[in-house]
Order: structure tokens, then C-alpha cells, then sequence
């Protein structure tokens, strides 16, 4: 009878009830184990053949802490009737903290298996930011880099559901070579923040692998719904050494991104997919990112950002020769957003030559892609509303995303009430931080610390470059710096880098960086081989070019630009500008500019060749280094109408800012 009912349901597509229950605790040391509680599996393979074998069922996890180090990668599979679902013991919690590459991988074998109700930890919060920018920014895989991605998704029919993810510097959920997945009812937020090669909240990025049969009639192959995703952001810039160095431009870091599916052999066969009734906030560029793909439906997403550069949805013809934009279904968005374009299916319509259904989407604080006749010379479109300058929704900050019934739109914009209230029940569960980071990019901060962590460049010892051969050379415009690779090292080959690289500059930076070049010329009159900024986190030994202007910048009463060089030796030289446009202080104040193990000068009897001033000039100062508890600092004090000091700190001394020598202004 029971083989008859297994036929029967494989027939009809249906999974059995459980037939089994087998427990797990992956932190365990067993030596027989046989899956009951008293003696669990602890690897997750046996623990699913033998549910399999049972019929089906449940893997219960004993609560707790699980370290994973390196990546779980299940292989096992299940049937549509022994389907496995791996989750917590009833009423425990369960914790995965990942250091490593991966946490759960679903290989291409896997099958039939759902990953249900625990917290997938990446520990990145943990991490300092600065030491990423410094090392791991080079190639340096000696430092820590906490959880890259949480969970891989090959195989079919896997479902990773109702979890809490967070802290990761790669990705939450990573769809591969999956075909008919889920990501259903999780909490993600805080991926990518760490990241230096792109990191994204759901990515669907098949990696090659061609379906070369028409997808199950009515089953998506990626279905990602009902999930709340906020600060989702990459704070680094990105970089593919063999393409070329880096942008230096904050374009990584999208919520939910779907890329082109696999199309090797010219025929794209039948498949449709889905992103449904999901909440994404506090992101700093795309949301909802769409590339084409056949039969997609995009609806009842709510999208909200407050930075300047958030955009809503948005979407792209892709890689492939052949357009898959066709039938798209993009309908009851609500996108809230800040002076940018907010909410775009403007490709998709288009691949869709008219065979779309794309209704009742809003977009308040931004534009809409079509735009509405009028106001550009692009086709309105029915479905696309821009509603001005208005709260869309009820209170985001706080999670209510419930839509402003002041607007009176129509009851199915936006996530659905009882979507959003399970939402709001798994934060309470899981005791989710829902708040905005308030995190800003220091781009001038950020670009400086990269180019002074160059490996080998800046550290004083001839022939020790590892990665470039030399300082590079700063284009005529400032935006670029062409280096000279070192051939045959290890840097090199390991990312098949090209002879040359091009460094292109933040705009912020270079922008600065002109308005200083333009207006300081260098002893002879010329132009400074290279500019600094006065403000960066050194993560090995400097000696600064005789040929170099150094910035430094007082903003406030004890605020201003600050060399950290902790744990390194400085050896100072060039010309120094110290910049009061921002502020005049007062007689007797003091700034600590710079911080080192130890600091030294290559020039006899005074730190700096010129010191030169901006905005104020002080009547009478000195720059001197001096050790305070242990520490060596550089700073400048001021003897006269304006007493300044400027320090540089270290184990050893501390240095006091330097005096601005004879008190000339270029000006």
C-alpha cells in the first residue's frame, strides 16, 4: 500500500508527508552515530541519505553555535515523494557562524532539499574595515575576511527558506547552476560591505551550465520571494585586475540581482522566474537589479532608499545576442527613492514588443523609465506612475512599508499585508536590528589608504615591489595612474594581470586632487610628482617622496585629517600644506595629524622641506616629534598668536605638527 501512495504522489508531482525524523549537531563528536538524539549525525550527507532512505522527513540541528570553516557542501539528494528538510530541533535556535569561503553548498547533484529557520552568521561586523581596505585589497589572504558567501545553490528543487542572514562580505544566496529554487522568507541584511570584488544580497548568476530541455510547465526556475533585505551595500570599490585595475566607483552592492541566463547552444528554451512580494531598503545603489530573462514577473516589491545614489528597480539588456526580455510581467511596484531614476522596465518593455503586462507601479521621489508623456520624449507608458515628492510608505524607517493610504493607490501595490506581517514576525523571532546604516563613503579616505598600502612601494627597501614596479605615472588630468606590473611575480599571475594597469581615480578624489595640483606648484615651479591626501589608514612602512605634497585639512576644534600609520615607520620628506579653510583656531589649540611606531625626517634639521599654509597662516609654530605614552606623533605648535600642534603617534614618541618654515603662504 505504501509503494502504491509513493507511485501515486511522484505521479502527481506532490512530496510525501514526513516519514522520518533524523537528528544533526555538526559541533558533535560521535562514533556510531545513528541519528537519534542521543546519537546524531554530524555531517549533513548521511544525515539526508538516511532520511532519504527513510521516506523522507526532517534533519533537526541540535541548537547552538555551529563554526562552519569550510563550506558544508551537500551532495546528497531526495526524491519529489523523500523530499528532506533540514531545520532547527523544535523550539531551539540555531546559529552557523561561517569564517570561511561558504556556509551551506548545494552541489548540482543535490535535489528535493529545503534549508529551513536557522541564522547563517558571516561575522564581517566583526572585522576591521580599514585592515580589509589595507590588505585584503592587495591579494593578502593572511588577514581575516569572516564569511564570504551563505549559501550556494546548484541542484534542483532546493529551497532555502524562512532564515536570518547577515554579516557577509560576498553574498546572502548565490543561485548558480540551481533550476527550480526557492529563497523564500528570509531576513538578509548587511552583506557586502567588505567586499572588493562584488558582493550582492540574492544573485542568480549561472555560471555556463545549459538547460537543454524545456523547464516544468508552471514551475519558476528561480522563484525568489517574500524577503526582506536592507543594507545591502559594498563600501569598497571593486576591482578585476585582469580587465584592468579598478573604477573606484561604489557600483557593487545590489539587493537582489538577476543575470542573463545560459544561452550556449542559440536556443533559449522555455523557462519563466519569479521576484515577488519582497521588501528592500537602506541600499545605496540598485535594489531589484533585472537583466533578461524570458517570462519574468517582477511584482509587489517595495523598494525604499534615502541616499542619492538608491535606485528602486531598474533593468538592462544583457550580455546575450539573443534579447530575452519577452512577455516580461512587471506589475504593483512601489518604489520610494531620491531624485533618481527609482523605477525602470524601460528595456524590458521593449524586448517585450508589446506583449507585456505591466500595470499599477509607483514611483514617489524619483522618476519612472518609461517617463510619462511630457516630460521626455520617451512613450508613456500605462503602467508607470511618478507621484512626485510624497511618502510612499506608512513609517520605513520603523518597518511599516504599509502603502500611505493618504495616496488612495490600489489595494495591490506594494507587498501584501500578510506577507509583511510574517515579515514583521520573524524580525521579532530572530530580535533583527531593522535600522538604516548611516554609513557614508570617505572617498578621499578610501582612495588614499589603497594607494598607500601598494605592497612593497612605499616601504622604503629598493627591489620589494610586489605588486607594481613603481609609483606610477598620474595622468595630465589627474583622473588616472598608469603602473608597470612586476612581471612573473606572484601578483601577477595570479590574477593574469597585463604588462600595464590603469588606476582610475574616484571623481571626489580627483577632483580634489586637481584643485590642489592647479594651485600649488612644486620648489621649481613645476608640478608635484604626486599629491596626498592627509588622510588614510597605512598598513606598512612609509617614506614619503622628496617630490610629494602632503595635505592635511583642519575642519574644527581638535578635528582634522589624520595619518594612522599604527604599527609602521614613517620616514618623512617632500612639502607639507596645511589647510585652515575650514577653520581659524585659537591661540594655544593643538591637532594630532599624524600617528606612527616611529617617524623620522631624511631631511637635517627640519621634517618637511616647505610647510605651506591655506586660508590661515599662524604667526609662529614649530614641527617637532615627540613620544607620548609610548606612542611617536607628529604635530605643530604654535608660539605666538596661534599655538598649533600637530601630532603623529606610534610606540615611541610623539611628534608635533610641523612648523610652517618661515611662515609663508603661497598665497
Amino acid at each position: 500500500m505504501k509503494n502504491i501512495l509513493v507511485c501515486l504522489l511522484a505521479a502527481l508531482g506532490v512530496t510525501a508527508f514526513a516519514q522520518t525524523t533524523i537528528y544533526i549537531n555538526p559541533s558533535a563528536t560521535v562514533s556510531n552515530p545513528n541519528g537519534s538524539l542521543a546519537s546524531p549525525y554530524t555531517d549533513f550527507n548521511d544525515a539526508i541519505v538516511a532520511a532519504e532512505a527513510g521516506g523522507g522527513g526532517d534533519v533537526l540541528i541540535v541548537g547552538g553555535t555551529h563554526v562552519i570553516a569550510n563550506p558544508i557542501t551537500i551532495t546528497a539528494a531526495a526524491t519529489a515523494v523523500t523530499a528532506v528538510t533540514i531545520k532547527p530541533v523544535p523550539g531551539e535556535a540555531v546559529t552557523f557562524e561561517v569564517t570561511g569561503r561558504a556556509g551551506f553548498d548545494f552541489a548540482n547533484t543535490a535535489a528535493y532539499l529545503t534549508l529551513e529557520g536557522v541564522e547563517l552568521y558571516g561575522t564581517t561586523d566583526q572585522l576591521d574595515f580599514w585592515c580589509v581596505v589595507g590588505q585584503s585589497f592587495w591579494g593578502d589572504e593572511t588577514i581575516p575576511r569572516g564569511g564570504g558567501l551563505a549559501v550556494i545553490l546548484d541542484g534542483q528543487y532546493i529551497t532555502v527558506k524562512d532564515n536570518y542572514i547577515h554579516d557577509f562580505y560576498q553574498k546572502a544566496v548565490e543561485i548558480r547552476d540551481g533550476r527550480y529554487v526557492e529563497v523564500v522568507g528570509n531576513i538578509i541584511h548587511h552583506i557586502a560591505t567588505t567586499s572588493i570584488s562584488g558582493g550582492h544580497g540574492i544573485m542568480r548568476q549561472q555560471k555556463g551550465q545549459e538547460f537543454f530541455t524545456d523547464d516544468v510547465p508552471g514551475t519558476y526556475r528561480w522563484d525568489i520571494r517574500e524577503n526582506l533585505l536592507f543594507n545591502v551595500e559594498q563600501r569598497i570599490y571593486s576591482w578585476v585586475p585582469s580587465k584592468g585595475f579598478i573604477e573606484m566607483v561604489i557600483d557593487e552592492g545590489k539587493s537582489i540581482l538577476i543575470d542573463d541566463p545560459a544561452d550556449t547552444d542559440g536556443v533559449q528554451e522555455q523557462m519563466s522566474a519569479r521576484i515577488r512580494n519582497n521588501i528592500v531598503a537602506f541600499g545605496s545603489v540598485d535594489h531589484i537589479r533585472l537583466k533578461s530573462t524570458p517570462n519574468l514577473e517582477v511584482s509587489n516589491n517595495s523598494t525604499y532608499s534615502t541616499k542619492t545614489d538608491g535606485d528602486g528597480i531598474t533593468d538592462k539588456v544583457g550580455d546575450t545576442a539573443t534579447p530575452q526580455f519577452t512577455n516580461f510581467i512587471g506589475t504593483d511596484n512601489a518604489c520610494q527613492g531620491v531624485t533618481r531614476v527609482v523605477l525602470e522596465m524601460d528595456d524590458a518593455i521593449a524586448q517585450s514588443a508589446g506583449n507585456e503586462t505591466v500595470e499599477r507601479n509607483y514611483a514617489a521621489g524619483g522618476r519612472t523609465k518609461p517617463r510619462p508623456q511630457g516630460v521626455s520624449n520617451q512613450p508613456q507608458h500605462p503602467g508607470m506612475f511618478e507621484l512626485g515628492d510624497v511618502q510612499l510608505f506608512v513609517d520605513p524607517e520603523n518597518g511599516d512599508f504599509t502603502i500611505n493610504p493618504a495616496l488612495a493607490l490600489p489595494a495591490s501595490v506594494g507587498v501584501q499585508p500578510a506577507v509583511q506581517a510574517a515579515i514583521n514576525a520573524k524580525v521579532t523571532q530572530f530580535g533583527v536590528p531593522f535600522v538604516s546604516d548611516p554609513f557614508v563613503v570617505d572617498h578621499l579616505k578610501l582612495t588614499q589608504s589603497i594607494l598607500d598600502n601598494v605592497p612593497g612601494l612605499n616601504d622604503g627597501i629598493v627591489g620589494n615591489e610586489t605588486v607594481f614596479t613603481d609609483y606610477g605615472t598620474m595622468s595630465a588630468n589627474y583622473h588616472t595612474i598608469t603602473f608597470d606590473v612586476v612581471m612573473g611575480g606572484d601578483w601577477q599571475q595570479r590574477y593574469n594581470s597585463p604588462a600595464t594597469q590603469d588606476f582610475e581615480l574616484n571623481e571626489v578624489y580627483y577632483t580634489w586632487y586637481a584643485s590642489v595640483a592647479d594651485n600649488y606648484p612644486d620648489a621649481g615651479g613645476g608640478t608635484y610628482e604626486r599629491i596626498r591626501w592627509g588622510c588614510s589608514e597605512v598598513k606598512q612602512d612609509q617614506v614619503f617622496d622628496p617630490d610629494w605634497l602632503t595635505v592635511s585639512q583642519i575642519t574644527g576644534a581638535g578635528e582634522n585629517t589624520l595619518i594612522n600609520g599604527m604599527g609602521s615607520d614613517f620616514v618623512l620628506d617632500g612639502d607639507l600644506l596645511i589647510d585652515f579653510e575650514l577653520y581659524a583656531p585659537a591661540v594655544g589649540e593643538t591637532f594630532d595629524l599624524m600617528v606612527a611606531d616611529n617617524i623620522t625626517s631624511a631631511n637635517v634639521g627640519q621634517l618637511f622641506d616647505r610647510v605651506l599654509f591655506e586660508g590661515h597662516t599662524p604667526d609662529n609654530y614649530s614641527l617637532t616629534i615627540e613620544s607620548v605614552g609610548g606612542v611617536r606623533s607628529y604635530g605643530l605648535p604654535s608660539y605666538n598668536l596661534y599655538p598649533l600642534h600637530w601630532w603623529i603617534f606610534g610606540p615611541g614618541r610623539r611628534v608635533k605638527r610641523p612648523s610652517w618654515f618661515g611662515g609663508r603662504s603661497p598665497r
